[in-house]
């Protein structure tokens, strides 16, 4: 149970980088994730509810991917990087997969 919890942090941070805010609170919600961790990204509730500075334990692999920001503005307004493809082989390079019938 650990693991598809470990999973569903690890999407949901990502989605919360791609501001696609609706699948991050769903993965967030099944991976369990400690709310705590998500009020630290909105001030306005942050100083009645938490801690100068909480310590919180998460999977090893999930804090590396908690946003880098103070808060949800700053995730809102950030470019995000996508991971870079690679490159699509030129049109003239393409090796055809099957050849049509000539036409009699």
């Amino acid at each position: 149970m650990d693991e598809l919890a470990y999973v569903y942090q690890k999407i949901g941070l990502r989605c919360l980088l791609e501001t696609r805010f609706e699948d991050a609170g769903f993965c967030l919600f099944q991976g369990e994730l400690d709310p705590r961790i998500l009020i630290s990204y909105f001030p306005d509730l942050r100083g009645a509810l938490l801690d100068v500075e909480p310590t919180l334990d998460v999977f090893s692999g999930v804090a590396e991917c908690l946003p880098p920001y103070d808060s949800i503005d700053d995730i809102s307004t950030s470019p995000v990087f996508p991971t870079p493809l690679a490159p699509l082989p030129y049109i003239n390079d393409a090796h055809p997969r099957f050849s049509l019938p000539a036409n009699v």
